[in-house]
C-alpha cells in the first residue's frame, strides 16, 4: 500500500514537471530582435553592443533553464520507473527527489515520510487483527475500502489519457526494437558473468528502455538507453551512464543512430570485462569515439 501511494506520487510529480516545459521563443522573434539589434548598432555602436550582449545573456539564461528542465523531467521519469518495478532502494530514491528539488521541482513532503517507512512484512500481522473481528465489522471494513477505491478511481486521469500513454508506450517500444535485440546479442557475451544483469531483457519489465547493472567488488556501474517521444512524430534515445566515484553522464542519439547507441554500450561493456572497472575516463574516451 506504501508503495501504492509512492507511485500515486511520483507519477503526479512527473506530470508537473513535464506541463512546466520552459517555453521558447518562435524564429520569428530571433529575427526581429536581431534586426532591432542590427539597426540600433547602425545608429549607436555602444547601445547596438549593449542590446545584444543583453540578448545574448538572456538566451543562455533561457538554454540553462530548459537543460535543468530537462535534467528534472528525466530524472522523475527514471525514479518512476524504478518505482514500478518494485523493489526500490529508498533511500536512492529520496536521493533522486533531493536532487530534482534543488531544481525548484514541486516535491511534497509527504513523499519523503513515505519513503521513511520500514520496510517490512506484516501480512501475518494484518490477517491476525483482521481474524478477530467479528461478521459486522468486517463487513463495514470491506464497505470503507470499496469506497476508498471509488475514490482513487474517481480522481483518476481517465480513459482516454491512459490510452493515450499506452499508444506512446507502443509506439516507443516499436522504435526501440533495434536497439533492444542488439543488446539482447551482446547478453550472450556475458551469460556466465554474474556481475552483469541485463535487467530489461525481459520486455514486461521496461518495453522501451534498456537497463544493464553492473556489481563487482561493492561498486556500481549502470548503463540505462530508452526512446523518448519528443513531439509528434519526433523520437530520440537519451542514454545514461554512471560509474562509481563520479556525476552521470547523458547521451544523446536521434533515430537512425540505433548502432551508434549500442556501439557505445557493446564499447563501455568490453572495457570492462578487461578491466574488470570503468571509470570517467573510459566515459570521455568512449563517447569521444561515438561523437567522432
Amino acid at each position: 500500500m506504501r508503495d501504492f501511494f509512492v507511485l500515486r506520487l511520483v507519477s503526479c510529480l512527473r506530470e508537473a514537471i513535464c506541463n512546466y516545459e520552459p517555453k521558447r521563443k518562435k524564429l520569428v522573434w530571433h529575427l526581429a530582435v536581431l534586426a532591432v539589434v542590427v539597426a540600433t548598432f547602425m545608429y549607436s555602436t555602444w547601445l547596438g553592443g549593449v542590446l545584444a550582449a543583453l540578448y545574448l545573456l538572456n538566451e543562455v539564461g533561457k538554454s540553462r533553464s530548459h537543460h535543468r528542465w530537462q535534467n528534472q523531467k528525466l530524472a522523475v521519469e527514471s525514479a518512476e520507473n524504478v518505482i514500478r518495478r518494485g523493489g526500490f532502494d529508498e533511500i536512492e530514491i529520496i536521493r533522486m527527489l533531493e536532487a530534482i528539488q534543488q531544481g525548484s521541482a514541486p516535491v511534497p513532503s509527504i513523499l519523503y515520510a513515505l519513503l521513511r517507512l520500514p520496510r517490512r512484512n506484516v501480512e501475518h500481522e494484518v490477517s491476525r487483527a483482521y481474524n478477530a473481528l467479528d461478521d459486522e465489522e468486517k463487513k463495514a471494513l470491506s464497505s470503507q475500502w470499496q469506497a476508498f477505491l471509488d475514490f482513487m478511481l474517481k480522481n483518476d486521469d481517465g480513459d482516454a489519457a491512459r490510452k493515450l500513454r499506452e499508444m506512446e508506450d507502443n509506439e516507443c517500444a516499436n522504435i526501440f526494437t533495434p536497439i533492444r535485440a542488439a543488446l539482447d546479442e551482446v547478453s550472450l557475451q556475458f551469460v556466465d558473468d554474474k556481475t552483469v544483469r541485463f535487467i530489461s531483457k525481459d520486455k514486461a519489465t521496461y518495453r522501451s528502455g534498456y537497463e544493464i547493472d553492473i556489481k563487482n567488488d561493492g561498486l556500481r556501474h549502470y548503463l540505462y538507453v530508452r526512446c523518448e517521444k519528443m513531439g509528434e512524430g519526433k523520437y530520440r534515445y537519451p542514454m545514461r551512464i554512471c560509474v562509481p566515484e563520479s556525476e552521470c553522464k547523458w547521451l544523446w542519439f536521434s533515430v537512425g543512430e540505433e548502432s551508434k547507441a549500442t556501439g557505445v554500450i557493446s564499447a563501455l561493456l568490453s572495457r570492462y570485462r578487461q578491466k574488470r572497472a570503468l571509470d570517467i575516463r573510459d566515459v570521455e574516451s568512449v563517447r569521444a569515439d561515438a561523437e567522432g
